[in-house]
């Protein structure tokens, strides 16, 4: 009876200990998250836009502007301090306000951070400014621990009332440009 027991309890820890093997492994970065982290760290990096969340900091925002909703195609890039952004034309009326430019280059981005947060999400901010923009943005944008998702929050430094909470991926601007 005490071998029966004793084999027993050697079962059990052999797959509990293995259950804890598998989720220490899949607490480890991917690669994904790496190549993003070291392209927001170097200001060389492009986030493609999945999806923008309502925003309560606004109550002026129009009530068709605070639903969740698909992007499509729409993103923004980095290269050592130029600032470049596409609103796709399906996104074009309902990111205007918020997004720093529909399409426009010769705006400016000064990138900071890279704080970890309690969560274990990354913080990079950015404040993009420069002609044709009606108020400085900051934009912050969250890296996922394990992955290249990303969180991004878009204010105004001006104190206007627009703000946008959006989902996404960071890439290397090299990677994304090569159609990966």
């Amino acid at each position: 009876m005490k071998a029966i027991v004793r084999i027993l309890f050697l079962v059990v820890l052999a797959v509990f200990a293995g259950s804890c093997r598998t989720q220490k492994d899949t607490l480890v970065p991917s690669v994904e998250h790496q190549m993003a982290l070291d392209a927001l760290q170097a200001g060389r990096f492009l986030v493609k836009l999945d999806a923008v969340y309502p925003s309560s900091a606004s109550p002026y925002q129009h009530a068709s502007r605070t639903e969740y909703r698909e992007l499509h195609e729409s993103y923004f890039s980095v290269r050592d301090g130029a600032y470049v952004s596409y609103v796709s034309f399906e996104d074009r009326g309902f990111l205007a306000d918020e997004f720093p430019a529909r399409k426009r280059e010769g705006l400016h981005a000064e990138v900071s951070g890279g704080k970890k947060q309690r969560n274990g999400e990354i913080c990079f901010r950015l404040r993009v400014y420069g002609e044709g923009l009606v108020s400085d943005k900051r934009i912050a944008v969250f890296l996922d621990g394990k992955s290249n998702r990303c969180y991004v929050k878009i204010t105004s430094v001006g104190g206007s009332p627009s703000n946008a909470s959006m989902s996404g991926h960071v890439y290397p601007l090299e990677e994304a440009e090569s159609g990966a």
